[in-house]
Protein backbone atom coordinates (compact mmCIF):
# COMPACT_ATOMS: atom_id res chain seq x y z
CA UNK A 1 0.00 0.00 0.00
CA UNK A 2 3.17 2.09 0.74
CA UNK A 3 4.34 1.73 -2.09
CA UNK A 4 0.86 2.22 -4.18
CA UNK A 5 0.58 5.20 -2.41
CA UNK A 6 3.44 7.01 -3.41
CA UNK A 7 2.88 5.80 -7.22
CA UNK A 8 -0.73 7.83 -7.01
CA UNK A 9 1.80 11.15 -5.48
CA UNK A 10 3.55 10.72 -8.49
CA UNK A 11 0.63 10.79 -10.75
CA UNK A 12 -1.02 13.76 -9.00
CA UNK A 13 -2.59 16.18 -11.55
CA UNK A 14 -3.50 13.19 -13.81
CA UNK A 15 -6.54 11.63 -13.82
CA UNK A 16 -6.16 7.34 -12.53
CA UNK A 17 -8.40 4.88 -13.25
CA UNK A 18 -8.85 3.88 -9.08
CA UNK A 19 -9.62 -0.23 -9.99
CA UNK A 20 -6.24 -0.67 -11.70
CA UNK A 21 -4.76 0.89 -8.97
CA UNK A 22 -6.49 -1.14 -6.10
CA UNK A 23 -5.88 -4.51 -8.85
CA UNK A 24 -2.45 -3.63 -8.18
CA UNK A 25 -2.61 -3.96 -4.08
CA UNK A 26 -4.82 -6.90 -4.03
CA UNK A 27 -2.64 -8.90 -6.61
CA UNK A 28 0.75 -7.64 -5.11
CA UNK A 29 -0.79 -8.44 -1.68
CA UNK A 30 -2.29 -12.51 -2.79
CA UNK A 31 0.66 -12.21 -4.59
CA UNK A 32 3.59 -12.18 -1.98
CA UNK A 33 1.34 -14.68 -0.10
CA UNK A 34 1.17 -17.79 -2.29
CA UNK A 35 4.06 -17.58 -4.29
CA UNK A 36 6.06 -14.84 -3.17
CA UNK A 37 5.93 -12.84 -6.13
CA UNK A 38 4.06 -9.45 -6.78
CA UNK A 39 1.98 -9.81 -9.73
CA UNK A 40 2.79 -6.06 -10.92
CA UNK A 41 6.12 -5.34 -10.93
CA UNK A 42 7.67 -3.19 -13.89
CA UNK A 43 10.69 -5.01 -15.80
CA UNK A 44 9.46 -8.34 -14.38
CA UNK A 45 8.06 -10.74 -17.76
CA UNK A 46 7.44 -13.48 -15.39
CA UNK A 47 5.04 -11.33 -13.30
CA UNK A 48 3.87 -9.40 -16.62
CA UNK A 49 3.12 -13.00 -18.00
CA UNK A 50 0.89 -14.60 -15.15
CA UNK A 51 -0.78 -11.24 -15.00
CA UNK A 52 -1.77 -11.78 -18.47
CA UNK A 53 -3.11 -14.94 -17.55
CA UNK A 54 -4.66 -14.46 -15.18
CA UNK A 55 -6.88 -11.55 -16.82
CA UNK A 56 -7.17 -14.29 -19.82
CA UNK A 57 -8.90 -16.51 -16.91
CA UNK A 58 -10.98 -14.24 -15.42
CA UNK A 59 -12.53 -12.96 -18.65
CA UNK A 60 -12.81 -16.28 -19.88
CA UNK A 61 -14.53 -17.59 -16.65
CA UNK A 62 -17.46 -14.97 -16.74
CA UNK A 63 -18.32 -15.87 -20.54
CA UNK A 64 -21.86 -16.69 -21.30
CA UNK A 65 -22.08 -20.60 -23.00
CA UNK A 66 -25.32 -21.73 -23.65
CA UNK A 67 -23.92 -25.35 -23.33
CA UNK A 68 -23.48 -24.75 -19.88
CA UNK A 69 -27.43 -24.63 -19.32
CA UNK A 70 -28.70 -26.48 -22.41
CA UNK A 71 -26.67 -29.79 -22.02
CA UNK A 72 -27.28 -31.53 -25.35
CA UNK A 73 -26.49 -28.16 -27.07
CA UNK A 74 -22.86 -29.03 -25.73
CA UNK A 75 -22.69 -32.37 -27.20
CA UNK A 76 -23.61 -30.77 -30.87
CA UNK A 77 -20.83 -28.34 -30.94
CA UNK A 78 -22.39 -25.55 -28.78
CA UNK A 79 -20.20 -25.82 -25.63
CA UNK A 80 -18.23 -22.31 -26.36
CA UNK A 81 -14.69 -21.83 -26.34
CA UNK A 82 -13.77 -25.33 -25.19
CA UNK A 83 -10.70 -24.73 -27.21
CA UNK A 84 -9.59 -21.39 -25.75
CA UNK A 85 -10.29 -22.75 -22.04
CA UNK A 86 -8.01 -25.80 -22.81
CA UNK A 87 -5.30 -23.99 -24.24
CA UNK A 88 -5.55 -21.39 -21.42
CA UNK A 89 -5.68 -24.09 -18.82
CA UNK A 90 -2.43 -25.15 -20.15
CA UNK A 91 -0.73 -22.48 -19.95
CA UNK A 92 -1.83 -21.82 -16.29
CA UNK A 93 -1.06 -25.60 -15.51
CA UNK A 94 2.96 -24.99 -16.74
CA UNK A 95 2.94 -21.92 -15.13
CA UNK A 96 1.94 -23.00 -11.68
CA UNK A 97 4.12 -26.35 -12.12
CA UNK A 98 7.55 -24.38 -13.19
CA UNK A 99 6.36 -22.69 -9.41
CA UNK A 100 6.43 -25.99 -7.96
CA UNK A 101 9.20 -27.03 -9.09
CA UNK A 102 11.03 -24.25 -8.27
CA UNK A 103 9.98 -23.89 -4.77
CA UNK A 104 9.85 -27.91 -3.83
CA UNK A 105 13.26 -27.83 -1.75
CA UNK A 106 12.14 -24.94 0.18
CA UNK A 107 8.98 -26.66 1.34
CA UNK A 108 11.53 -28.53 4.36
CA UNK A 109 13.01 -25.41 5.68
CA UNK A 110 12.83 -24.05 8.75
CA UNK A 111 9.30 -22.28 9.65
CA UNK A 112 10.25 -18.69 9.83
CA UNK A 113 8.15 -16.32 6.62
CA UNK A 114 6.87 -19.24 4.56
CA UNK A 115 5.02 -18.42 1.81
CA UNK A 116 1.60 -20.29 1.29
CA UNK A 117 3.09 -23.04 -1.27
CA UNK A 118 5.41 -23.61 0.84
CA UNK A 119 2.78 -24.43 3.65
CA UNK A 120 0.75 -26.92 0.50
CA UNK A 121 3.79 -28.96 -0.17
CA UNK A 122 4.42 -29.31 3.66
CA UNK A 123 0.91 -30.68 3.89
CA UNK A 124 1.80 -32.85 1.08
CA UNK A 125 4.39 -34.31 2.15
CA UNK A 126 3.86 -35.13 6.03
CA UNK A 127 0.42 -36.42 6.01
CA UNK A 128 -0.43 -38.01 8.78
CA UNK A 129 -1.04 -41.37 7.90
CA UNK A 130 -4.92 -41.41 7.31
CA UNK A 131 -4.10 -41.77 3.95
CA UNK A 132 -5.39 -38.62 2.82
CA UNK A 133 -2.48 -36.59 0.47
CA UNK A 134 -2.92 -33.38 -1.23
CA UNK A 135 -1.92 -34.06 -5.02
CA UNK A 136 -0.13 -31.65 -7.19
CA UNK A 137 -3.22 -30.61 -8.91
CA UNK A 138 -5.57 -30.27 -5.58
CA UNK A 139 -2.02 -27.59 -4.88
CA UNK A 140 -2.55 -25.73 -8.56
CA UNK A 141 -6.25 -25.79 -8.04
CA UNK A 142 -6.22 -24.01 -4.47
CA UNK A 143 -3.28 -21.61 -5.62
CA UNK A 144 -5.48 -20.49 -8.24
CA UNK A 145 -8.62 -20.29 -5.84
CA UNK A 146 -6.80 -18.22 -4.06
CA UNK A 147 -5.45 -15.90 -6.42
CA UNK A 148 -8.38 -15.34 -8.84
CA UNK A 149 -11.02 -15.26 -5.78
CA UNK A 150 -9.21 -13.09 -3.63
CA UNK A 151 -8.30 -10.27 -6.21
CA UNK A 152 -10.77 -9.20 -8.53
CA UNK A 153 -13.79 -9.46 -5.75
CA UNK A 154 -11.33 -7.17 -3.39
CA UNK A 155 -11.09 -4.77 -6.26
CA UNK A 156 -14.36 -4.23 -7.55
CA UNK A 157 -15.38 -3.63 -4.03
CA UNK A 158 -13.33 -0.53 -3.43
CA UNK A 159 -14.26 0.77 -6.53
CA UNK A 160 -17.43 0.70 -5.82
CA UNK A 161 -16.88 2.38 -2.22
CA UNK A 162 -15.04 5.25 -3.83
CA UNK A 163 -17.92 5.97 -6.56
CA UNK A 164 -20.62 5.75 -3.36
CA UNK A 165 -18.56 8.08 -1.67
CA UNK A 166 -18.00 10.43 -4.58
CA UNK A 167 -21.37 10.60 -5.29
CA UNK A 168 -22.26 11.97 -1.67
CA UNK A 169 -19.76 14.25 -0.56
CA UNK A 170 -21.41 14.75 2.89
CA UNK A 171 -20.86 10.76 3.71
CA UNK A 172 -17.06 11.77 2.06
CA UNK A 173 -16.92 14.13 4.73
CA UNK A 174 -17.58 12.08 7.48
CA UNK A 175 -15.20 8.90 6.44
CA UNK A 176 -12.39 11.51 6.42
CA UNK A 177 -13.46 13.08 9.72
CA UNK A 178 -13.15 9.98 11.27
CA UNK A 179 -9.47 8.99 9.46
CA UNK A 180 -8.19 12.39 10.72
CA UNK A 181 -9.69 12.08 14.24
CA UNK A 182 -8.34 8.40 14.64
CA UNK A 183 -5.34 8.43 12.94
CA UNK A 184 -4.48 12.68 12.33
CA UNK A 185 -2.07 13.81 9.13
CA UNK A 186 1.24 12.99 10.44
CA UNK A 187 0.82 9.86 9.64
CA UNK A 188 -0.60 7.07 7.41
CA UNK A 189 -3.31 4.35 8.03
CA UNK A 190 -2.17 1.34 9.35
CA UNK A 191 -3.82 -1.51 10.21
CA UNK A 192 -3.94 -1.15 13.75
CA UNK A 193 -6.35 1.84 13.10
CA UNK A 194 -9.32 -0.04 11.61
CA UNK A 195 -11.00 -1.66 14.46
CA UNK A 196 -11.38 2.34 15.93
CA UNK A 197 -12.66 3.20 12.39
CA UNK A 198 -16.30 2.05 12.80
CA UNK A 199 -17.49 4.59 10.25
CA UNK A 200 -15.45 3.23 7.47
CA UNK A 201 -16.44 -0.44 8.56
CA UNK A 202 -20.30 0.98 7.87
CA UNK A 203 -19.54 1.99 4.71
CA UNK A 204 -17.95 -1.25 3.59
CA UNK A 205 -21.07 -2.61 4.50
CA UNK A 206 -23.40 -0.78 2.88
CA UNK A 207 -21.13 -1.11 -0.14
CA UNK A 208 -21.34 -5.39 0.15
CA UNK A 209 -24.89 -4.90 0.89
CA UNK A 210 -25.63 -3.00 -2.32
CA UNK A 211 -22.75 -3.95 -4.76
CA UNK A 212 -22.06 -7.28 -3.50
CA UNK A 213 -19.19 -8.83 -5.47
CA UNK A 214 -20.59 -11.75 -6.42
CA UNK A 215 -24.23 -11.68 -7.00
CA UNK A 216 -25.48 -15.15 -7.90
CA UNK A 217 -22.28 -16.19 -5.62
CA UNK A 218 -20.91 -19.52 -6.49
CA UNK A 219 -22.97 -22.32 -7.83
CA UNK A 220 -24.30 -24.84 -4.95
CA UNK A 221 -25.12 -28.62 -5.41
CA UNK A 222 -28.03 -30.20 -3.40
CA UNK A 223 -27.50 -33.68 -2.05
CA UNK A 224 -28.25 -36.82 -4.23
CA UNK A 225 -31.84 -37.25 -2.32
CA UNK A 226 -34.23 -34.47 -2.62
CA UNK A 227 -35.31 -32.11 -0.08
CA UNK A 228 -38.42 -29.76 0.77
CA UNK A 229 -37.03 -26.17 2.18
CA UNK A 230 -39.91 -24.24 3.78
CA UNK A 231 -42.45 -25.68 1.20
CA UNK A 232 -40.43 -25.45 -2.02
CA UNK A 233 -39.07 -28.89 -3.50
CA UNK A 234 -35.55 -29.14 -4.30
CA UNK A 235 -34.53 -32.04 -6.60
CA UNK A 236 -31.59 -34.19 -6.19
CA UNK A 237 -28.11 -32.89 -7.89
CA UNK A 238 -29.70 -29.41 -8.16
CA UNK A 239 -27.49 -26.45 -9.04
CA UNK A 240 -28.73 -23.55 -6.43
CA UNK A 241 -28.07 -20.38 -7.45
CA UNK A 242 -28.56 -17.67 -4.34
CA UNK A 243 -29.41 -14.40 -5.22
CA UNK A 244 -27.70 -12.23 -2.35
CA UNK A 245 -28.05 -9.69 -4.53
CA UNK A 246 -31.95 -9.49 -5.19
CA UNK A 247 -31.89 -10.44 -0.89
CA UNK A 248 -30.01 -7.16 0.05
CA UNK A 249 -32.63 -4.77 -2.17
CA UNK A 250 -35.61 -6.71 -0.98
CA UNK A 251 -38.19 -3.71 0.44
CA UNK A 252 -39.04 -6.62 2.87
CA UNK A 253 -35.77 -6.88 4.34
CA UNK A 254 -34.72 -3.15 4.08
CA UNK A 255 -35.68 0.13 4.96
CA UNK A 256 -34.90 2.44 1.73
CA UNK A 257 -33.14 -0.66 -0.03
CA UNK A 258 -32.20 1.39 -3.33
CA UNK A 259 -30.20 4.29 -1.09
CA UNK A 260 -26.61 4.10 0.02
CA UNK A 261 -26.84 4.95 3.76
CA UNK A 262 -23.44 4.01 5.48
CA UNK A 263 -25.93 5.30 8.85
CA UNK A 264 -28.13 2.19 8.62
CA UNK A 265 -24.93 0.22 10.44
CA UNK A 266 -23.49 2.66 12.64
CA UNK A 267 -26.17 2.08 15.37
CA UNK A 268 -26.70 -1.14 14.12
CA UNK A 269 -23.75 -2.99 13.08
CA UNK A 270 -24.48 -6.03 11.10
CA UNK A 271 -22.08 -9.65 10.99
CA UNK A 272 -20.79 -10.34 7.54
CA UNK A 273 -19.79 -14.04 8.06
CA UNK A 274 -22.68 -15.73 7.36
CA UNK A 275 -25.20 -15.71 10.03
CA UNK A 276 -27.12 -12.53 8.77
CA UNK A 277 -28.87 -13.87 5.58
CA UNK A 278 -30.03 -10.81 4.77
CA UNK A 279 -26.60 -10.31 3.80
CA UNK A 280 -23.97 -12.63 3.28
CA UNK A 281 -21.22 -11.25 -0.10
CA UNK A 282 -19.32 -14.09 1.89
CA UNK A 283 -21.65 -16.96 2.10
CA UNK A 284 -22.84 -18.90 4.62
CA UNK A 285 -22.16 -21.86 6.44
CA UNK A 286 -19.18 -24.19 6.07
CA UNK A 287 -18.80 -23.07 2.09
CA UNK A 288 -17.97 -19.58 3.55
CA UNK A 289 -15.60 -17.81 1.73
CA UNK A 290 -12.08 -18.85 3.50
CA UNK A 291 -10.77 -15.53 2.55
CA UNK A 292 -13.32 -13.91 4.55
CA UNK A 293 -11.07 -12.06 7.36
CA UNK A 294 -8.22 -11.14 5.05
CA UNK A 295 -10.53 -9.86 2.21
CA UNK A 296 -12.53 -7.83 4.25
CA UNK A 297 -9.57 -6.34 6.05
CA UNK A 298 -7.82 -5.64 2.57
CA UNK A 299 -10.97 -3.40 1.36
CA UNK A 300 -10.76 -1.58 4.89
CA UNK A 301 -7.44 -0.74 4.80
CA UNK A 302 -7.26 0.14 0.76
CA UNK A 303 -10.39 2.78 1.17
CA UNK A 304 -8.93 4.07 4.50
CA UNK A 305 -5.64 4.74 3.12
CA UNK A 306 -7.22 6.03 -0.19
CA UNK A 307 -9.59 8.23 1.37
CA UNK A 308 -6.96 9.57 4.09
CA UNK A 309 -4.04 10.16 1.64
CA UNK A 310 -5.74 11.89 -1.18
CA UNK A 311 -9.00 14.65 -2.14
CA UNK A 312 -10.54 12.70 -4.64
CA UNK A 313 -12.23 14.42 -7.58
CA UNK A 314 -13.78 13.78 -11.11
CA UNK A 315 -12.48 15.49 -14.35
CA UNK A 316 -13.96 18.69 -14.85
CA UNK A 317 -17.32 18.83 -16.03
CA UNK A 318 -18.52 15.97 -14.59
CA UNK A 319 -21.20 16.30 -11.32
CA UNK A 320 -20.95 13.45 -8.68
CA UNK A 321 -24.64 12.92 -8.63
CA UNK A 322 -24.31 12.27 -12.34
CA UNK A 323 -22.01 9.50 -11.96
CA UNK A 324 -22.49 6.82 -13.87
CA UNK A 325 -23.14 3.32 -12.19
CA UNK A 326 -24.01 1.01 -14.28
CA UNK A 327 -23.01 -2.51 -13.58
CA UNK A 328 -21.48 -5.11 -15.97
CA UNK A 329 -21.11 -8.38 -15.28
CA UNK A 330 -17.69 -10.67 -15.28
CA UNK A 331 -16.37 -12.96 -12.35
CA UNK A 332 -17.88 -10.34 -10.13
CA UNK A 333 -19.66 -7.25 -10.72
CA UNK A 334 -17.70 -4.39 -12.52
CA UNK A 335 -18.02 -0.98 -12.87
CA UNK A 336 -19.31 -0.23 -16.70
CA UNK A 337 -17.44 2.78 -16.78
CA UNK A 338 -14.37 2.69 -15.04
CA UNK A 339 -14.28 5.10 -12.20
CA UNK A 340 -11.31 7.83 -12.99
CA UNK A 341 -10.44 10.83 -10.60
CA UNK A 342 -8.05 13.19 -10.00
CA UNK A 343 -5.94 12.67 -6.62
CA UNK A 344 -4.80 15.48 -4.47
CA UNK A 345 -2.38 15.12 -1.94
CA UNK A 346 -3.59 15.80 1.95
CA UNK A 347 -0.72 14.49 3.83
CA UNK A 348 3.08 16.26 4.31
CA UNK A 349 4.63 15.37 0.66
CA UNK A 350 7.66 13.30 3.18
CA UNK A 351 5.04 10.43 3.85
CA UNK A 352 4.69 9.66 -0.12
CA UNK A 353 8.33 11.09 -0.97
CA UNK A 354 9.97 8.54 1.52
CA UNK A 355 8.20 5.20 0.11
CA UNK A 356 9.63 5.78 -3.28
Amino acid sequence: MALLLASIFRLRGTAVNVGDFVNVFTCNVIGEMTLRMRLFEENNAEAEHFRELMEDFLSTAARFRIGDFVPFLARIGFSGSLDEMKSLHKRLDEFLLRKIEGQRRLSTENDGNKDFLQILHQLKYNSAGDGRQLSESNIKGILLNMISAGTDTATRTVEWAMSELIRHPHLMNKVRDELERVVGTEERVAESHLPQLKYLQAVVTETLRLHPPTPLMLPHASPDSSREIMGHFIPPNSHVMVNVWAVARDPNAWERPLEFDPDRFVDNPVNLDGRDFRIIPFGAGRRRCPGYNLGLRMIQFALASFVHAFDWSLPSGQEPKYLDMSEKYEVSIHRKVPLTLFATPRLPTHLYKTLQ
